[in-house]
């Protein structure tokens, strides 16, 4: 984690820059994923002379215990099926967010790792017909799912639009390094 951080870091100012200057994403009317991060809380301009670690839909936690073991600070695992922070509701995030400015003004540089919920997006559900949800033509759901599925299938495509959104500004607004795990691998 030191040398990805170490690497991240020397794109940090050029990205800063860019994202200062220009709008980098195209806004899209109505993007829920965009509103849960409307509001313009900024961090103070502080030396970042302290890694913290931020584990979100964590799970039991397993990778904080081990970055912790390796001598990084760490947040404690955040997971909304254990009363976390549900990254949906634009209040939670707003929370989550204040968190993390008051974190970066404190001199921590912020090492944000997301692990969505993969359940639709598995490539295990993706070998039979019968648990198929997703194709490489229609990666947002196929036609013709029950009821039931496509409200997973959608909620799901929420998380991730808010993943990806609260993911990039973290990363270009805070400075913060961020990863997603990938339901691929």
């Amino acid at each position: 984690l030191r040398n990805r951080a170490k690497k991240m870091a020397r794109k940090r100012n050029y990205e800063r820059a860019l994202a200062a200057k220009t709008s980098i994403r195209p806004k899209k009317k109505g993007n829920v994923a965009r509103q849960l991060l409307s509001f313009a809380e900024v961090p103070k301009q502080a030396v970042q002379d302290k890694e913290m670690f931020v584990e979100l839909n964590a799970g039991k936690g397993t990778l904080t215990s081990a970055v912790k073991r390796a001598g990084i600070k760490t947040q404690p695992p955040d997971d909304p099926a254990r009363g976390g922070t549900d990254l949906t509701d634009k209040e939670q995030v707003r929370k989550l967010w204040k968190s993390w400015v008051t974190l970066r003004n404190e001199g921590h540089h912020l090492i944000i790792h997301m692990a969505p919920s993969c359940s639709t997006m598995t490539r295990a559900r993706q070998r039979n017909k019968k648990t198929k949800v997703r194709s490489k033509d229609r990666p947002r759901g196929i036609s013709g799912l029950f009821k039931s599925v496509k409200e997973d299938v959608r909620k799901a495509n929420l998380l991730a639009e808010c993943t990806d959104e609260i993911a990039f500004r973290a990363h270009t607004v805070l400075g913060a390094d961020v990863t997603i795990e990938n339901p691929a691998n």
